[in-house]
């Protein structure tokens, strides 16, 4: 697996890509959008945000946002998407102390 950093002209892609998780993950849920794309924005624009492709063989998997706290080097996972045969999933962690 690989990591490739997303360049903020990606930006929009990822975010609907993230947005598009989160519709699937709730689609018998709701019809409305659980996540918009200024909320989304806020958090690849962040200082401390990395953003990332994720690739396995030369094919895109997925991709994550991960927010990295300066004092404690915590790291946050805000966003991680899975795209591979149309699965697509969505999560929220924290990692660390």
């Amino acid at each position: 697996m690989e990591l490739i950093e997303i360049s903020s002209d990606e930006f929009f892609n990822f975010a609907k890509d993230v947005q598009n998780t989160f519709q699937i993950s709730l689609r018998d849920k709701t019809d409305e959008n659980v996540i918009i794309i200024d909320e989304i924005f806020k958090s690849l624009e962040n200082k401390n945000a990395k953003n990332f492709y994720v690739y396995d063989n030369g094919v895109k998997i997925g991709g994550v946002c991960l927010l990295i706290d300066e004092n404690t080097q915590q790291i946050i996972l805000i966003y991680f998407i899975y795209l591979k045969n149309f699965i697509i999933k969505a999560m929220v962690l924290k990692l660390g102390k």
